[in-house]
């Protein structure tokens, strides 16, 4: 066995299979890169990389393949991801990967892709650690070994491609080249916030004399927020319609109103973020899976807030832990006095029915209006429907109508929302029955569209008008004296909240005034406004109220 082994390692480090390896590594980037040029980009990545372990080590072999394998192990998430969310790997990731409360949770939420990615890296691991143990180190000059950096590292500008300088360069299918093009843009982690350009060009703006006003009101409705993940009429993913889900997205008016979102397939927090805040994701740019990090303590006169000093208590059930994402920090800093986990309200899956949440939902209303003669202002979030959707959960239920796609993976999406959407409605016939002494307002959303529909680099996602970051929302009252719903075809997330505290006859004046203006103004959208200066004003006078402010993410104080 160890005579075999030898024999292998030697064949390895062999100069002449180091080069044929290197060949067969530039046909299959080619591929992989979709064009020669984004290949040829890539390989003087990994050429760089391969020149600095050269220099370390002064082992060829061991160099190449080491850098071969890193490149193999950026491409790989990369194309998890990209078939995710269509886009490709960003050098901003790697904070996500870096903690290890995300690592968990992909490994947990996402193992079938997770631990197949992980157990590639051991075994390269392993085969780099017998490679360099085998190999003897060679002599190298300082002349040749700086010849050796400077050669690819002058490569690498002279061979970036065309789509580099593209805003949708992470659209394009492409995975290794394009991390290494994203590697750019990891000074804006310190530049200035991406609205700060946009709202100094505003003159002029007055700060307001007040933020709000709470109306004097007999009646204060309690509200209900369901954050529906990853939840939407199925006939706008192009599948069938379901019987049970007829009448289940429409709202009291009769209408299922769609719901613009700023991502797809994932990253629930950033619409979380936009319906508390009041902001576009999209308008942060490439800090937009950052949002709740960046806007921990740079938030005044939220939705949460404007709540509680209306007389609201202010409580959210999470689907994910405190920490995951920095939305528990977020959410605290926005107002919510309460804010618990799955685990402390005694949920100890991801797959967990819906219906454990909306129990626990129930239980804290209630408790809370026994406590307490204020009004209940409650968010909850559901998970049921998370992906992936390559296991079958409940599968002792039979539903009407299965199976509901010849798919595999769409059908286990579609079985998850029509169970999700029976929870959901059975929640909203216990706050019918028990609406409270002031009726109950219960506002839904689909905070994404599953990753069910759309392949890896599919460029619809480039555009922000894509259909495919529309959900739904939707609104009814029970018992509480509201004003007739009036909402907008499409409402993006940075509406919602604001519009709700408006429908709910909460609060009016400042920046609710403003913001249903703007609404108004621009046919419910936000950061594809026409009237853009119009929504920079209400950014400007935020800002200049002291209601936000616009930090670097690495200089935000409140979150390091």
């Amino acid at each position: 066995m160890l005579k075999t082994i030898t024999s292998v390692l030697r064949l390895l480090a062999w100069p002449v299979t180091v080069g044929i390896v290197a060949i067969i590594a530039l046909v299959a980037l080619s591929r992989l890169e979709n064009d020669l040029r984004s290949a040829l980009f890539a390989l003087c990545g990994i050429g760089l990389l391969a020149a600095l372990l050269l220099v370390a080590s002064r082992r060829i072999a061991f160099s190449v393949y080491s850098a071969l394998a890193l490149g193999l192990l950026v491409a790989l998430p990369s194309m998890v991801k990209a078939r995710m969310t269509g886009m490709s790997l960003h050098s901003f990731d790697l904070a996500l990967l870096a903690d290890p409360q995300m690592l968990r949770f992909f490994l947990t939420g996402f193992g079938a892709y997770a631990v197949p990615v992980l157990a590639i890296a051991a075994c390269m691991i392993a085969a780099m650690t017998l490679i360099y143990r085998f190999e003897q180190p060679m002599k190298l000059k300082v002349k040749h070994a700086v010849l050796l950096v400077a050669a690819p590292l002058l490569m690498v500008p002279l061979a970036l491609p065309g789509w580099a300088s593209e805003g949708s360069y992470l659209f394009q299918g492409r995975h290794i080249s394009a991390l290494m093009v994203s590697l750019r843009e990891l000074p804006e982690l310190w530049a200035d916030h991406p609205l700060t350009a946009r709202v100094k060009r505003v003159a002029g703006v007055e700060p307001y004399d007040a933020a709000f006003q709470c109306d004097v009101q007999a009646r204060k409705p309690d509200v209900v927020i369901v954050h529906a993940e990853s939840q939407l009429p199925p006939e706008w993913m192009g599948a069938a319609p379901i019987a049970a889900l007829r009448d289940t997205f429409k709202s009291q008016d009769g209408v299922v109103h769609r719901f613009g979102t700023e991502t797809y397939g994932g990253g629930s927090w950033i619409t979380v973020s936009s319906v508390m805040a009041g902001l576009s994701g999209a308008d942060f740019g490439r800090m937009r899976q950052f949002i709740a990090k960046s806007l921990v303590g740079n938030v005044r006169a939220s939705v949460p807030e404007i709540l509680a000093q209306c007389g609201y208590d202010t409580t959210a059930l999470l689907g994910m832990a405190y920490d995951q994402f920095s939305l528990g920090p977020l959410l605290t800093s926005l107002g919510i006095e309460e804010v618990h986990d799955p685990a402390e309200v005694g949920i100890a899956s991801m797959s967990a029915r819906d219906a454990l949440y909306f129990d626990a939902a129930l239980k804290r209303l209630q408790e809370k209006r026994a406590a307490s003669a204020r009004a209940q202002f409650l968010y909850v979030e559901t998970m049921f429907t998370h992906s992936p959707y390559d296991e079958t959960l409940e599968p002792e239920m039979v539903l009407d109508g299965e199976p509901f796609s010849a798919d595999p993976v769409e059908n286990e999406y579609l079985r998850r929302l029509v169970i999700a959407r029976h929870d959901l409605d059975a929640f909203k016939e216990q706050i019918a029955k028990d609406s409270g002494p002031n009726g109950t307002i219960v506002l839904e959303y689909g905070d994404h569209r599953p990753m069910v529909e759309l392949d890896s680099g599919t460029v619809q996602l480039a555009d922000w008008r894509s259909d495919a970051y529309d959900t739904y929302f939707s609104f009814r009252d029970y018992g509480a004296a509201t004003r007739p719903l009036v909402a907008p075809q499409r409402m993006d997330a940075a509406f919602l909240g604001y519009w709700l505290i408006e429908a709910g006859g909460i609060a009016k004046g400042g920046i609710i005034d403003d913001m249903a203006q703007l609404r108004e103004r621009c046919g419910g959208r936000f950061h594809l406004c026409d009237d853009a200066g119009a929504a920079d004003a209400v950014l400007s006078r935020r800002v200049e109220s002291g209601l936000l402010t616009l930090r670097p993410l690495a200089g935000n104080s409140a979150t390091n």
